[in-house]
């Protein structure tokens, strides 16, 4: 395993946790967005259930993930599903919100930075999810997938398998049961051809064939290289959580980075670095820059998030996360909005415990 392979695999373990605890304390988690919006993005409007209220023109210009009635499809999958959010963080920096609808909507579907890197394979992820009808179709769309104790793939598996390292479906998901996530190598995260495979220190991971000798190097965004113990040829593409490929200055050899080198992190979650909004991914931070969006980070009543000097709402306010029949109350771009959930055939569902009111 390669030197980011080792520390991301330490990080997956954790990741699932530490969201929980996030999510427990209150209803900030997220950030989000990445999709052309010449392709995936589409414009606020009332063929997709929503409708806005003074829209900023400048806000359709702006790339998106989704289109709104996806993004609601996908967001309705992150309110229900356990540890979605944990995987989605861990696989894409992207800490979709799993307790406030209209946060989660924000990053789906609201207005992101031009310059984030990874739009086009971050949206395909997600609308992966969009399009998926249950937790475990919606997880097999992460490169990285987070599950509870007791999974039946590990349990059903014989005491003499379970709690260790294993391939599963035919070849296309890596399950490290011990650690709690298994890898989905037929992701774009993963280099096209990649499946699991058993190194020389017969550990388990997405990749291309065993005996590596090749030097690592980048092909355009994705990092190719041999698995320090594994010897495996592995490759990943660094833009599927917004890196570049490039030469770490202090390693002096290949690596994915934010902006010119590796900025390690531990826990999963948003932050405020200077005019971007900093995602840590549970080993590195990704980052969203507010700048070129002529927006500022600000961590005001939530999570580090764009805010602009013309948003006239947030997510976080009274009025937003609110039933009305089947629509929902929402904050979009800084501007209010109504969702109604009956358009992606789901119903609006009151909040309840620490979960807002959502589609579902």
């Amino acid at each position: 395993m390669s030197r980011r392979s080792f520390g991301r695999s330490l990080a997956f373990g954790l990741a699932g946790a530490v969201l929980i605890a996030i999510g427990a304390a209150s209803a900030c988690t997220t950030f989000d967005g990445l999709s052309a919006s010449t392709d995936g993005g589409v414009d606020v409007g009332v063929d997709q259930g929503i409708v806005a209220v003074d829209a900023a023109p400048e806000a359709a210009a702006l790339p998106t993930y989704l289109s709104e009635g996806d993004a609601a499809r996908a967001c309705a999958l992150v309110f229900r599903c356990p540890l979605l959010a944990a995987s989605v963080i861990t696989s894409v920096a992207v800490p979709v919100d799993p307790t406030n609808f209209t946060l989660c909507m924000d990053w789906l579907a609201g207005p992101l930075p031009p310059n984030r890197v990874g739009i086009p394979i971050q949206s395909s992820i997600f609308q992966c999810i969009a399009n998926a009808t249950t937790c475990s179709a919606a997880a097999a769309c992460v490169p990285i997938e987070n599950f509870l104790p007791g999974d039946p793939r590990c349990v059903d598996a014989g005491a003499a398998d379970a709690g260790k390292e294993r391939c599963a479906d035919d070849g296309g998901t890596v399950l490290r049961c011990n650690e709690l996530y298994a890898l989905h190598c037929g992701s774009g995260y993963y280099a096209p051809g990649s499946a699991c495979l058993i190194g020389l220190d017969k550990s388990h991971w997405c990749a291309l064939n065993p005996n590596c000798t090749t030097q690592s190097s980048c092909l355009g965004t994705v990092l190719d290289y041999c698995g320090a113990g594994s010897k495996l040829h592995e490759g990943i593409n660094c833009a599927a959580s917004g890196y570049t490929c490039g030469l770490d200055p202090e390693a002096g050899a290949p690596d994915c980075l934010t902006d010119t080198t590796i900025k390690l992190c531990i826990a999963p979650g948003a932050d405020c670095a200077a005019e971007s909004v900093a995602v840590c991914d549970g080993y590195q931070e990704s980052l969203f820059d507010c700048a070129s969006m002529g927006a500022t980070c600000s961590k005001k009543s939530g999570p580090a998030r764009c805010v602009r000097t013309s948003d006239t709402c947030s997510s976080f306010d009274a009025n937003v996360n609110v039933c009305n029949g089947s629509s929902i109350a929402l904050c979009l771009g800084g501007k209010p909005a109504s969702f109604d959930c009956a358009s992606v055939s789901l119903s609006c569902k009151p909040g309840a415990g620490a979960k807002s009111a959502h589609c579902g």
